[in-house]
């Protein structure tokens, strides 16, 4: 009877000892795919471009072709393609709200460099960085009279939802895209400090939305932006990433996470709004905006250093951009604070680059 029972009670432990030994294949195999992606990411790291990186990146203009130019409604709208001597391209429309309807500046030659600026009427400019799928139509939104507004495509059509396979297969084009969209913003900067009807010395910076880490990044290099208004984003960009994407299990949103840090990094505005100082900037989020955590809106407020002005203003994240009445409302706030006396454009030259 003994040995019987001792065989039956070895068959029916066998399954547990089994199970026991796929959970432990299994830690095994999880521990070496966190292990593979530290050292993946650590070799990543070496790779990013740094501040300089992303200077060289932007280059220098070359030159401005005129692609399109259409006049309507007092303002006159001009379809650019800007190529800089670093081999970047960038598509952008600069929309001219000025007496002269910006014509100074439209009779530059297509393909030619742009010319120093001459005497004359100059204006304040405002670069915008808007959501993902406004690019450079977000200077044909904002009414700002007597300036020259400005926004680009981004380097790539950013897909508005990301599923995982979509994630790993456009990773390196991904990588490129986010380097690639700061340094869009500076060539476009540099093409606005050449125009004829822009005073080099009144441009800001406007980010909204998705467009506030690469706002947040351009202002920090380039002094010529001389200050920013930074809309309904944040900094911790994965944090963002999984606040708003879920891929369904836990450890993919932890690797993805992880993933998404790695690739970030070079572009991350809590690494670089700091150096926007002594130049301002003013931060406007919501305090329930379903898009942008609280946690990151104020891990971007707290990255900046004074001066700074932080308002909370309770307005839907879709709304605000694209429901006139709103927007123009917003962009009254914006206007007002860039050309208040001792703030916005209105600043005194900033320091040395401290990045």
């Amino acid at each position: 009877m003994a040995p019987d029972a001792g065989v039956r009670q070895h068959g029916t432990h066998r399954p547990e000892i089994l199970a026991q030994r796929s959970a432990t294949r299994a830690l095994a195999a999880l521990a070496a795919a966190v292990l593979t992606a530290a050292l993946l990411s650590a070799a990543w790291l070496a790779l990013q471009p740094d501040a300089r990186g992303l200077r060289e990146r932007a280059g220098r203009l070359a030159y401005a072709r005129i692609v399109e130019t259409v006049a309507a409604g007092g303002s006159r709208v001009e379809d650019l393609e800007l190529v800089s001597t670093s081999g970047l391209r960038a598509r952008c429309q600069v929309r001219s709200l000025t007496s002269d309807g910006g014509r100074a500046a439209a009779r530059r030659k297509p393909g030619r460099a742009a010319p120093a600026a001459p005497r004359g009427a100059r204006h304040p400019a405002y670069l915008i960085a808007a959501g993902v799928e406004t690019g450079r139509r977000a200077a044909t939104f904002p009414d700002v009279p007597d300036a020259v507004l400005a926004a680009c495509d981004y380097p790539i059509q950013f897909p508005t939802t990301l599923e995982p396979s979509m994630f790993w297969r456009g990773l390196p084009e991904l990588r490129k895209a986010l380097v690639d969209s700061p340094a869009t913003l500076l060539l476009a900067t540099d093409y606005l400090a050449q125009r004829p009807d822009v005073d080099p010395q009144a441009i800001g910076i406007v980010g909204a939305s998705f467009g506030v880490p690469a706002a947040t990044v351009a202002a920090a290099l380039d002094t010529r932006l001389r200050a920013a208004a930074l809309l309904y984003g944040g900094a911790d960009l994965p944090l963002l990433f999984a606040h708003n994407v879920k891929l369904g299990s836990p450890v993919a949103d932890r690797l993805a996470r992880l993933a998404v840090w790695v690739l970030t990094r070079p572009v991350e505005p809590a690494r670089y709004a700091g150096a926007i100082a002594p130049r301002p900037t003013l931060v406007v989020n919501a305090p329930a905006d379903p898009f942008i955590p609280r946690a990151s809106a104020e891990a971007l407020q707290a990255a900046l250093r004074p001066p700074k002005e932080v308002r909370w203003i309770p307005l839907d994240h879709f709304a605000a951009f694209h429901e006139r009445d709103l927007l123009q409302e917003l962009t009254g706030l914006v206007t007002a604070w860039f050309q208040a006396p001792g703030a916005g454009t209105q600043a005194a030259p900033a320091t040395a680059d401290s990045l």
